[in-house]
């Protein structure tokens, strides 16, 4: 699905529906629009069921004044239409009130920018507006005062999130990113002081070696490779759901018989990958026309290594960021499927994935599996695509269930005898 093509109606419907789905706002809550070349603005209306929203229900205001539909737009409208004027080269405003978002706006803080490398990437800087009664004139000047600024991302007192973009679907992975580094941030507070990345750190992650590869164009597609090219889509998709991927983050790769391995693409939605998305790679070249992950070298380094390592997924799911933003060792031995399956989760020093590739790849082994990067989460591996996916899975859960134990109790994990105990099973 190519959002761009799609009329500003079902692009406005297609998004929020993703966002109602994800659970980032209840059925009344938050707005969208769109501004065309020529001045109108389709925007979502007020008063309607945001998870059942259709393409009839949307507004289109023309620079005339006249209006195209029969709902009653947001209420929000001045905020819309006041950012626009603040900011000529923005085409689409989203406004929400997201969980961890909200919590930051009730606050009055801002979220963490320079905790985590692709956030940073994806959103370089937010500002605050002062509270004021929502739909009013007062709160859409307060906004606009600090697009006027040159910020795109304001957060609203009390009152969730405004982003302003080049596009609908923009806007919406900026939404998606910060709403995921809020929570990993509030679920990191509870275990301690939080790891900032400097400036330095964080252009470390800004390699665009991956995208000078040179290109081949493959003879044919074996049987193999086909298969394999739907499975990825299906763990991607799965990865989703079950939120240990977001649309910006999270990668895959599966390595075929011949030595050559598929890869994600760079820079697009996850939710959009389909098979003919996904890239190949062969012999330090990639598949013509398309830009493998930023991890191409390392997880190419790592199959070099690795005879027996044939997949490998890297992403930042957020209850296990929380440990990676903090010094707090995250315990295999809480559980027997979690020692069995990862038996440790060694933690690395951030960047050593970009600055020491090699020596990253000579980390694993069959029995350490898996790792943690301080400040940029997990890369896990096996011997099948599905069973890195169910180490990945079961690597996040284990923080999920640390995470919720009650503050002064003390965990049991599993001693010495019993862990040697499980060592010893086939």
């Amino acid at each position: 699905m190519r959002y761009e093509l799609m009329h500003p109606a079902d692009q406005l419907v297609a998004i929020m529906h993703r966002i109602y789905a994800a659970g980032l706002t209840t059925m009344s809550g938050g707005n969208l629009s769109i501004r065309e070349p020529d001045g109108s603005v389709w925007v979502t209306p007020g008063g309607i069921d945001k998870g059942a929203l259709n393409r009839q229900d949307m507004v289109c205001l023309k620079p005339d004044g006249s209006q195209i539909g029969f709902r009653k737009p947001t209420s929000e409208l001045l905020v819309h239409q006041a950012i626009y004027q603040a900011r000529p080269g923005l085409k689409a405003v989203l406004h929400a009130h997201s969980p961890a978002l909200m919590t930051f706006s009730i606050l009055g803080q801002l979220p963490a920018l320079n905790l985590i490398p692709n956030v940073r990437l994806t959103c370089d800087r937010i500002a605050m507006a002062p509270y004021a009664r929502m739909g009013s004139a007062k709160l859409a000047e307060n906004i606009a005062h600090e697009f006027r600024k040159g910020c795109a991302v304001v957060m609203l007192e009390n009152h969730g999130i405004c982003i302003g973009a080049a596009s609908i679907s923009e806007a919406y992975l900026i939404f998606e990113t910060l709403e995921y580094a809020a929570r990993s941030e509030l679920l990191a507070r509870r275990l301690g002081p939080l790891n900032v990345l400097s400036e330095d750190q964080i252009d470390l992650a800004r390699t665009r070696d991956h995208s000078r590869m040179s290109d081949f164009r493959p003879r044919h597609h074996s049987s193999e490779e086909l298969a394999l090219r739907r499975d990825m889509v299906a763990i991607i998709q799965r990865s989703i759901q079950q939120q240990l991927f977001t649309s910006s983050n999270g990668s895959i790769s599966v390595r075929l018989s011949d030595g050559s391995f598929l890869i994600t693409p760079f820079g697009r939605d996850r939710r959009q990958i389909h098979e003919e998305n996904l890239v190949l790679v062969n012999r330090n070249m990639k598949e013509a026309g398309k830009t493998p992950s930023r991890a191409v070298f390392l997880h190419q380094l790592i199959y070099r290594r690795q005879p027996n390592i044939q997949a490998i997924i890297g992403a930042h799911p957020q209850h296990l960021m929380a440990f990676a933003l903090t010094d707090t060792e995250l315990d295999m031995s809480l559980m027997p499927e979690s020692y069995v399956m990862l038996h440790q989760l060694p933690r690395h020093p951030y960047g050593i994935n970009y600055l020491e590739p090699q020596k990253t790849a000579e980390l694993f082994s069959d029995q350490v599996p898996a790792i943690m990067l301080a400040n940029d989460g997990i890369i896990v591996t096996g011997e099948s695509l599905l069973q890195a996916y169910d180490r990945f899975e079961v690597a996040e859960f284990t923080a999920r269930i640390q995470l919720a134990m009650p503050p002064g109790l003390q965990a049991h994990p599993l001693d010495r005898t019993k862990t040697q105990e499980l060592d010893q099973e086939p």
